[in-house]
């Protein structure tokens, strides 16, 4: 019995050493630092879209080429792409649709608006135009929803505008920040070469002007202070440049946020917070260098964590409703700066999508999980069972894309990384049913399969003018259930 109760006697005394050990240590941190790393974390999570978007904004900046083969010379011009998203072309993130040709610019509206000029996309063929403010929330669309066939000529006016505009222009909005992002798709089907041509004709028929109607500069100044950095980046895909930020120069995030708010601005429901993060050196016309070492140290320690913390939100907490194992995003996803969640807009719209579609638009619902809650995972087969009269309903159309965990597509052999009926009209049962296949050996030849690498992925399934039944989340998509 004596040695048990010495036994548990030192036990009790290394427990309450050990507690009291580390309460000692905290009391002993510099506060400012703890200080700086708690407001950190909160300021980062709300600045995250204008670091995101101002690196993106510098590598598109630039001329194509080897070392920039994804969007290039793309300020205040579209950028067309040359074909539908190829993952040895595009490894920027984002989870790029196979669905349709993009077009992206990032376009100045600070001086006077901008007129969006677009051809009419005639015989049903889906195409929106989706504008979204630096902070990554949508404030505007160009769509068949909203607009019918296009053919015509659209307006976005600075913020705080107070100007006229002839009748043949058509106000579209005001816009948030001084920088905007706007991004074109052109649906098609890729393996039809007059299809293709065809919509590669629309897509170059688009174009960015002023209001006076002179074309733009595409060169501006103070694009982002990446410095060293910024030139690893023209051959780096983003996950790699986040990973070199942390690694080397975090603070060097701050650098590039500061900069941003003072040169874009900031959206309205942003300016609120400014106060709260002054005193730690962030914030318009501020530099975290003037700051001691102190505050300087705690914001470096909050960029690691607040990516961890955005990483594994998306990993489990990616929507609002679970359902079969699918997730549907949170509501606001698409304008999440506006309905206040934060979290959601930094690593939702911005981290994984760079942007996203508004739900009314279209839905993206995610699965990473098989029916047993188990990564998915190309070494195994799996199986996707849509009953008879249980597709999802759509106005448009609707696919099934697989990504890695940085929202990359990957290359397989097969040269195929969705499932869309428009593309390759998939095979049905006699009686209605349509049976998917994903990962594992299948017969190349099956238009019901598609490959998958041998690593955890994440299947996306996209409704593009989606019903009431999708956008109130009440549809139920079938579960993923592993075969091998």
């Amino acid at each position: 019995m004596r040695r048990i109760f010495v036994s548990f006697l030192i036990l009790v005394m290394l427990v309450f050493g050990s507690v009291f050990g580390y309460k000692y240590w905290l009391l002993n941190q510099d506060w400012r630092e703890e200080y700086a790393y708690a407001k950190g974390v909160d300021a980062f999570i709300h600045t995250f879209p204008y670091f995101l978007n101002s690196a993106l904004r510098y590598k598109w900046s630039h001329s194509s080429g080897e070392i920039n083969r994804g969007p290039s010379e793309a300020i205040n011009q579209f950028w067309h792409a040359p074909n539908v998203s190829h993952p040895r072309t595009y490894q920027d993130g984002g989870m790029p649709t196979r669905d349709a040709l993009y077009s992206v610019a990032w376009v100045w509206v600070g001086d006077e608006p901008t007129v969006i000029e677009l051809p009419a996309f005639k015989n049903d063929r889906y195409y929106s135009v989706q504008i979204a403010g630096f902070d990554s929330d949508n404030f505007a669309y160009i769509t068949r929803r909203e607009r019918g066939e296009g053919n015509g000529q659209f307006v976005i006016t600075p913020p705080k505008w107070e100007g006229t505009l002839t009748n043949h222009l058509e106000f579209i909005a005001q816009a948030p920040t001084s920088w905007i992002f706007i991004i074109l798709r052109v649906g098609l089907d890729p393996d039809d070469v007059q299809d293709l041509n065809e919509a590669k004709l629309l897509q170059m028929s688009a174009n960015i002007t002023s209001l006076s109607g002179e074309q733009l500069s595409n060169e501006y100044p103070n694009l982002a202070i990446l410095g060293e950095l910024g030139e690893n980046f023209l051959q780096q895909d983003m996950a790699d440049f986040l990973k070199q930020v942390i690694r080397q120069d975090p603070l060097l995030y701050w650098r590039v946020v500061n900069q941003a708010m003072t040169v874009n601005g900031l959206s309205p429901q942003d300016h609120k917070r400014l106060s709260d993060w002054a005193d730690i050196g962030v914030g318009p016309g501020l530099n975290i260098d003037d700051f001691d070492e102190s505050i300087r140290s705690g914001l470096s320690r909050s960029v690691l964590n607040s990516i961890m913390i955005m990483r594994d939100y998306v990993k489990e907490s990616y929507g609002s409703k679970i359902v079969n194992g699918w997730s549907y995003p949170i509501s606001s996803t698409g304008r999440s700066g506006h309905a206040g969640h934060y979290l959601n807009r930094a690593a939702l719209q911005s981290m994984t999508g760079v942007v996203a579609h508004d739900s009314e638009e279209a839905m993206y619902i995610l699965v990473n999980r098989d029916s047993e809650g188990k990564p998915i995972n190309g070494k195994h087969q799996y199986q996707v069972t849509f009953a008879a009269g249980q597709l999802p309903d759509v106005s448009e159309f609707w696919s099934i894309t697989a990504y890695d965990n940085t929202g990359n597509l990957v290359v397989n052999d097969y040269e195929r990384y969705s499932l869309n009926e428009v593309i390759t009209p998939l095979d049905y049962s006699e009686d209605g049913q349509l049976v998917l296949k994903f990962g594992g050996s299948e017969d190349e030849d099956s238009a019901n399969w598609l490959p998958l690498p041998k690593k955890d992925m994440t299947l996306v399934l996209r409704a593009y003018g989606p019903g009431p039944d999708i956008v109130s989340q009440k549809w139920a998509p079938p579960p993923v259930v592993r075969l091998q």
